[in-house]
């Protein structure tokens, strides 16, 4: 599957497609992402099969922009949480509490991680989409570091964007220790996720 991100539509079609979007998300919650189907998604949609197939040619393209738009606004919330934070290494810790701690809540993202942690791993193993949503969650900390002398030396930005955006995407899919104390998931972040970023350690 190609997370390949869409410039967004305006108008008619933009209410479409959200339309189609919602009825993918109530039935994949109705049945499940795998048990799900064109057909389901069109009759819930309210909309006839050959109208959903111009806007989406494949279910995998309908999963493909629910993960996107549920990802693109929970970076969204991020960033508005983040926004008080002045320090770089706080950046990136609460963002990363923040993210694992939200992202339950976002039934798509949610239901992959729990369920078909296979498709988790595909998805991250398409460099270039994968990285251009990783962007959205890692640049602005990726900058801040870097104007304050703190990024680690010969760190690139691209370099930077996959690797927090794997050990998110790792800790999200795979149980650990500390992922119902954040106290201790801050020390943790602290103590081996930075220390990989910035200087000083």
């Amino acid at each position: 599957m190609n997370l390949q991100i869409a410039e967004p539509a305006t108008g008619k079609r933009a209410r479409t497609r959200e339309r189609i979007l919602d009825a993918a998300v109530a039935c994949f919650e109705a049945s499940g992402i795998g048990q799900s189907n064109m057909v389901d998604i069109a009759d819930r949609a309210g909309i006839g099969r050959s109208t959903l197939y111009r806007h989406f040619p494949k279910l995998e393209d309908i999963i493909a922009q629910v993960i996107i738009r549920d990802t693109k606004e929970l970076f969204a919330l991020n960033r508005d949480m983040t926004a008080s934070f002045t320090d770089v290494e706080d950046i990136i810790v609460e963002s990363f509490v923040f993210i694992l701690r939200e992202l339950p809540k976002r039934t798509v993202l949610n239901m992959l991680f729990k369920q078909d942690p296979e498709l988790v791993q595909q998805l991250s193993l398409e460099a270039q989409s994968f990285n251009e949503l990783g962007a959205e969650f890692s640049v602005s900390s990726y900058e801040l570091a870097k104007r304050e002398g703190r990024l680690r030396d010969g760190v690139k930005l691209e370099e930077y964007v996959e690797w927090t955006t794997r050990i998110l995407v790792s800790l999200a899919s795979t149980p650990y220790e500390y992922q119902y104390d954040s106290i201790r998931m801050r020390q943790y972040l602290k103590r081996f996720l930075i220390p990989s970023l910035l200087t000083g350690y």
